[in-house]
């Protein structure tokens, strides 16, 4: 293995120069440390015995005492470039995957900004279950984030990254709303929308029907899980806020048409409803649901209302979910008309129940 975890490693041909590279996006970096000769190496070595780049310098020469001397310089010194890229090669080579990610490590802790070169090759490791258990101890590594995107961007399985944010959430460590936010969006694009609930309820501590429930609460609302969840917009022709007392208000923008809610569910068939109330303050707005059957299916109007001619009081909206329609979208949206100000509108609606016959 010539280049284990994208590193380029110094060779016969370079121990003039004795010069460890790291490429990265900026072009070539260095870190150098000048071996000279056989004999300047040696006379180094005399005078500064307990000096890593030394050391570095004498595994070169020396390729049969080369990793005891890696592994001492090592011992006096995490913070040597060229020593734990050697070490790492050295592991790779040997077939030594744990060994190779332990000095990864180390030199990401001291110069992360070798990761965008070296995590790229890392990455498929989160697709194999072997890879997931090698990774498991650095799930809280400043390095593993960044590690997650590039998986995401690959081919990588994204359930088993999944797998690993789960551990890390276990271990207490942080995870963003915009990895969470990528993952299950990637999940839906590979209809795997049952994982993508089950992973979301792992992480939340809430039990699969408290994800999937169509009303408004503080879990519906939460932004960590959208589209799963209700997907609230904060844009400057549209801001919603989730209240505590259950009520979603909005400031839209005049003369728009646009979505102020969307959502992705897997009801089974059947004929519902739901109620809802929704009011505003002032001006023409109009609210419409529609409902996509399977992602890029035709949608179909469920309800459409004025609201400046027809002050809402408590709605019952009529849903009818096909035996072909195993997957929805929902989504809320909204006409306004001219207005000075931007239009105050305020929207809260309860779970789905079966409709009486």
């Amino acid at each position: 293995m010539d280049r284990p975890f994208g590193v380029e490693y110094p060779n016969e041909s370079s121990l003039s120069y004795g010069g460890a590279r790291l490429s990265d996006k900026g072009g070539q970096a260095s870190v150098k440390a000048p071996c000279g000769d056989r004999a300047d190496t040696q006379r180094r070595l005399q005078i500064e015995p307990l000096s890593p780049e030394a050391l570095w310098c004498w595994s070169l020469i020396k390729e049969d005492k080369g990793d005891e001397a890696l592994q001492m310089a090592s011992r006096l010194s995490r913070r040597n470039m060229q020593v734990q890229a050697a070490l790492l090669k050295s592991a790779a080579e040997r077939g030594d995957a744990a060994g190779a990610l332990g000095h990864m490590d180390k030199m990401l802790r001291v110069f992360p900004e070798a990761g965008a070169k070296i995590l790229p090759d890392v990455a498929p490791l989160m697709g194999m279950s072997g890879g997931r258990t090698l990774l498991a101890p650095y799930v809280n590594r400043p390095w593993f984030l960044p590690l997650i995107g590039h998986a995401v961007r690959g081919q990588v399985d994204i359930v088993g990254i999944a797998d690993m944010l789960t551990d890390r959430k276990r271990e207490g460590g942080s995870l963003p709303k915009d990895i969470i936010a990528s993952l299950i969006a990637r999940m839906l694009q590979q209809n795997r929308l049952s994982a993508a609930t089950s992973w979301a309820a792992q992480l939340n501590g809430a039990p699969v029907s408290g994800i999937d429930q169509f009303g408004l609460s503080p879990l519906s609302a939460d932004q960590s899980y959208a589209p799963l969840t209700w997907k609230i917009p904060v844009r400057a022709d549209v801001s919603g806020t989730y209240r505590s007392d259950g009520v979603l208000e909005f400031l839209v923008a005049p003369d728009s048409f646009l979505n102020l809610l969307e959502r992705t569910t897997a009801y089974p068939r059947g004929n519902y409803r739901f109620r809802q109330k929704a009011k505003t303050n002032s001006g023409a707005l109009e609210l419409e649901w529609i409902m996509h059957c399977n992602r890029s299916g035709p949608y179909k109007s469920l309800w459409r209302k004025d609201l400046a001619e027809d002050p809402a009081n408590e709605e019952k909206i009529p849903v009818k979910i096909d035996g072909d329609c195993p997957q929805q979208t929902w989504i809320l949206r909204a006409n306004t008309g001219p207005s000075v100000l931007p239009m105050k509108l305020s929207i809260q609606f309860a779970n789905l129940e079966i409709a009486p016959r």
